[in-house]
């Protein structure tokens, strides 16, 4: 198996983001298209909070729907542009990360945004890996390993150095 350089870098977003986007946009959808079938009396006060929402606000709540889509649309392109900035070339790593955000939106966006910022620990290589854009950076020589933690590995230049 070939060495990576880290330009294949993918992290899947955490459960809790996963479960909590599925659930909030799949009632979303839910309360959006067939309000009539949710048993809102037995939600207890958010289900009388859904019922006005539903009662009064359906045109707008419909739009908000589009416009939710159409921002994890445009989050997903967002990702293939930090992907591309990041020097993420290989095409099922981008393909991936555009997916996961379109999906999961800002969860996936922001790991992707900071994966690879001028402090980066690259756990599955066990080295720091250096920006390309940045300068006064430096790994500190021989921190880099599995029980360092990236904000001990590496760093910008200071006294301490």
């Amino acid at each position: 198996m070939a060495k990576s350089d880290g330009c294949d870098y993918f992290k899947r977003t955490s459960t809790f983001w996963i479960v909590f986007v599925i659930l909030g946009m799949g009632y979303y959808t839910w309360i959006v298209f067939a309000p009539e079938t949710i048993p809102f009396e037995q939600l207890g006060p958010f289900g009388s909070f859904c019922r006005h929402l539903v009662d009064n606000y359906a045109g707008i709540m419909y739009k908000g729907w589009w416009a939710s889509w159409a921002i994890h649309v445009t989050e997903a392109y967002i990702a293939l542009r930090v992907c591309s900035n990041k020097g993420i070339s290989d095409a099922a790593t981008r393909f991936l990360w555009a997916v996961q955000t379109f999906l999961f939106g800002f969860a996936s966006l922001g790991l992707l945004i900071n994966c690879c910022d001028e402090e980066t620990f690259w756990p599955q290589m066990g080295r720091c890996r250096q920006p390309q854009k940045f300068s006064g950076l430096k790994c500190k020589e021989g921190c880099c390993s599995r029980s360092h933690p990236p904000f001990i590995c590496c760093s910008a230049l200071s006294s301490t150095f």
